[in-house]
């Protein structure tokens, strides 16, 4: 009896042992992997800092906030499966004529807009109309773009893929003036003009751009002219296109106004051109497939809306996680992670490939168009506010500085800021190219979440300087518009704090 029961206690002994072996197992594999956590977030432990005061984290303005986006905007995709196409498409068409001021249209008439996934379908399917007469009349798909030397990084990266599918798009340039950034009038030559199929009008900053002399000429030898006013300060502002355009172009967006899940919005005007482009490109877009994307897009916009927003003043601190661990850098830091997700293609909401935007809007985003365009009283307050903004961040950043890190911001501009009335999509800071990445490191380590610029590009066998200089030295400060008075107060004395440093220098 006595050796058995010293067997089974000693059977119990060695059944502890092996539990208490493992359990040491356990809590050392725990407590390794705690320390290395520890390691692994002490040594970012900067960028954790600099997100804890950054005032945000994407250049974008957003125009709406998560409780239109979950009550309204996401409701529309249970509305859309009941609603006619037509109806729908009637009723914007009924709310842009209202905002453009324009007569009621003829029962006869055409259309004065097409309505689009996104602004890139229409620009697609006008220069695949001019590639399509091209190919008709000489046998070549080539054709020739007369533009400014600052080209919208979207539009040129299409073109770009365009020339690799065997296309021949090439491009008369016009470059900017060093000192305010206008147009250089006295580099157009006519006879360059007059080898030109279309003109393509950019406008820049948030105001338009003045081009009437390369207007007057696209007038005088009967070109095409298509203008792009997604930043000319938003198709809210008092500026609707210039009057020499045949077609005006803009987009939408949450980050745009107007804010909805995406559009494009092209005004044909009743010209020659502009009654042909719209046959061509109606006919076009009617071959494309209803757009199935939806969904994907939706995430995608709720994404960045809520970094943008900082939604729940968590969104920051677990998109931090997220991208230091995918970057695998311990020198990580904050325009590093803001580069990351403005440049990710996988979350962008409007991308750049063909099959991504070459489809018809569902009713989904017809739905989400026409009450983005309603908002047109919260556009007007908010243009409002851009304005005090403005003025108030230039009166705290010393004058002596402002021909340099804003060289277009001259008096005419700042009257058009003010005339105009618009929305700007992004806020600017410029430096020469080399003064870049300093500047970003400073900005960034004072809690502003700046990155550099990605929406211009410089055509890349430009000879024009300045065009690709202003590419290469732009930098998205955070913007007015998702800003307080206080928050421009805080940005106004870090851009000064900088001014003077490189001043010493």
């Amino acid at each position: 009896m006595t050796v058995e029961m010293e067997t089974t206690i000693s059977g119990w002994d060695n059944y502890a042992v092996i539990q208490v072996v493992v359990l040491m197992g356990i809590l050392s594999t725990v407590s390794y992997g705690a320390c290395r956590v520890m390691d692994w977030l002490w040594k970012r432990r900067g960028v954790f800092s600099e997100l804890h005061q950054a005032l945000k984290f994407t250049p974008y303005g957003t125009y709406t906030n998560m409780f239109e986006y979950w009550f309204i905007h996401v409701p529309f995709a249970l509305k859309a499966p009941f609603c006619q196409r037509q109806v729908l498409e009637d009723q914007i068409q009924k709310q842009l004529t209202t905002l453009f001021q324009l007569p009621p249209p003829e029962s006869s008439s055409r259309p004065a807009f097409l309505l689009s996934h996104s602004c890139r379908t229409l620009f697609y399917c006008i220069i695949q109309t001019l590639l399509d007469q091209a190919q008709a009349k000489t046998g070549r798909r080539r054709i020739r773009i007369a533009t400014v030397a600052v080209h919208f990084g979207s539009f040129y990266k299409l073109i770009k893929s365009m020339n690799q599918a065997g296309d021949e798009i090439e491009f008369y340039e016009i470059d900017l003036d060093p000192v305010d950034w206008t147009v250089k009038h006295d580099q157009i030559q006519e006879a360059q003009i007059a080898q030109c199929h279309v003109i393509f009008h950019q406008n820049l900053f948030g105001v338009p751009l003045q081009q009437d002399k390369l207007l007057d000429l696209g007038r005088k030898l009967n070109l095409l002219i298509v203008e792009d006013c997604v930043q000319s300060g938003s198709m809210y502002g008092n500026y609707k296109g210039d009057a020499r355009s045949d077609v005006v172009m803009w987009s939408g967006g949450f980050d745009k106004t107007p804010s909805c899940l995406g559009a494009g919005i092209g005004h044909y005007r009743p010209t020659p051109y502009g009654d042909a482009m719209f046959d061509s490109c109606q006919s076009m877009m009617s071959s494309f497939a209803l757009d199935q994307h939806r969904m994907s897009t939706m995430f995608n916009q709720l994404l960045h809306l809520g970094i943008a927003k900082n939604s729940f003043s968590v969104v920051l601190y677990l998109g931090g996680l997220v991208v230091a661990y995918l970057l695998k850098r311990e020198d990580l830091q904050l325009h590093d992670m803001a580069f990351c997700v403005r440049t990710n293609k996988s979350v962008t909401p409007f991308q750049s490939a063909k099959d991504k935007f070459c489809h018809q809007p569902s009713n989904w985003q017809l739905l989400s168009m026409i009450y983005g365009i309603g908002k047109q009283r919260h556009y007007e307050h908010i243009a409002r506010e851009e304005v005090e903004k403005r003025v108030l961040l230039l009166q705290k950043v010393p004058s002596q500085y402002h021909a340099t890190i804003w060289p277009w911001l001259t008096p005419e501009n700042l009257d058009l800021h003010q005339s105009n009335l618009g929305v700007s999509e992004f806020t600017w800071i410029f430096c020469a190219p080399e003064e870049r990445v300093p500047l970003i490191k400073f900005l960034s380590k004072h809690g502003l979440i700046v990155l550099i610029n990605t929406t211009w590009e410089h055509h890349t066998k430009t000879q024009l300087v300045m065009g690709k200089r202003i590419c290469e030295g732009l930098v998205y400060l955070p913007n007015l518009n998702e800003m307080s008075r206080k928050d421009v107060l805080r940005m106004a004395e870090v851009v000064t704090m900088w001014c003077e440093g490189r001043k010493s220098t």
